[in-house]
């Protein structure tokens, strides 16, 4: 139990920290049936462990879909700006890396193409 919150054991350490890094995130929760404020803190508390634990496995489509997540989740009065932070500099991170990655491709292709002009250039003659 966290807050009144019963989420899953796995989740009370993040969901602690949540709430101590963001004390205000529910506020204005909306829902008052306790089962469905677990399953939106259990979401959350789940969301935060996949960005802060592994935010260089994320890809484009897995922050498509955290950012339809926390969109969806926005309608409960949560206050996600915080997540949708660490979401922001979790893509940022990615662009970094992947505009990275294409420069060392490029540099690749520019060098194979260049072996590949001077075996043009070899003419080997066994006759």
């Amino acid at each position: 139990m966290v807050r009144s919150y019963n989420v899953h054991k796995h989740n009370v350490i993040l969901l602690k920290q949540i709430f101590q890094e963001n004390p205000n995130i529910d506020k204005a929760f909306k829902f008052k049936n306790p089962y469905f404020q677990s399953v939106f803190m259990n979401t959350i508390a789940e969301s935060y462990h996949s960005i802060k634990s592994n935010p260089r496995i994320f890809g484009a489509r897995d922050i498509k879909n955290m950012d339809e997540m926390v969109k969806d989740m926005e309608f409960t009065g949560l206050e996600l700006t915080w997540l949708k932070n660490m979401l922001t500099a979790t893509t940022q991170m990615l662009r970094k890396r992947l505009q990275e990655e294409q420069m060392r491709v490029q540099e690749e292709q520019m060098r194979v193409q260049e072996e590949l002009r001077h075996l043009d250039l070899v003419e080997l003659d066994y006759d």
